[in-house]
């Protein structure tokens, strides 16, 4: 991976998972919402954040070894990645991501922690949808049109 890729994979993370945060706890302070301090709460956050980081472990693995690329736009991968844990769903990064934003709200319990990951969420789904799909299909065309055709855009859906 270049060192470029690193940079900008640690400035999205930085801003994704403590910058904007701090901002949604600001906005929580401000109009003082609730606050769930709830000691289970944790534990549900602390396996949130193993699972969404093993998950990225897992397909940045897959991207690098099978890929031949990252999962950064910057350096994207060359071949088309089906295997692992993209055989159950399409999108798991991005899933993972929200785990870790969603176990932010069970270790802190600031209410807008949580529509800040439900605000994730559904503009990833827009993005994934409206933006990266179809750059997908031209880049990878009829495999990838089956591949969707196959295996969810999300682990639930």
């Amino acid at each position: 991976m270049k060192i470029k890729t690193w940079l900008f994979t640690l400035a999205i993370a930085f801003a994704g998972f403590v910058i904007l945060p701090f901002f949604f706890i600001s906005i929580n302070e401000q109009f003082s919402l609730p606050i769930y301090n709830i000691p289970y709460f944790r534990l549900i956050g602390l396996i949130l954040i193993l699972s969404g980081a093993g998950t990225f472990l897992h397909c940045y693995g897959l991207f690098s070894h099978h890929g031949k690329g990252t999962h950064s736009h910057i350096e994207p991968t060359l071949r088309f990645v089906s295997g692992g844990i993209y055989k159950y769903t399409r999108n798991p990064m991005y899933f993972a991501f929200f785990l870790i934003l969603l176990a932010e709200f069970f270790i802190f319990g600031y209410l807008m922690l949580l529509a800040y990951s439900i605000i994730y969420m559904i503009s990833i789904h827009c993005f994934v949808v409206y933006h990266e799909e179809p750059i997908l299909r031209k880049k990878f065309g009829t495999p990838y049109i089956k591949y969707c055709k196959k295996v969810p855009r999300w682990i639930f859906i």
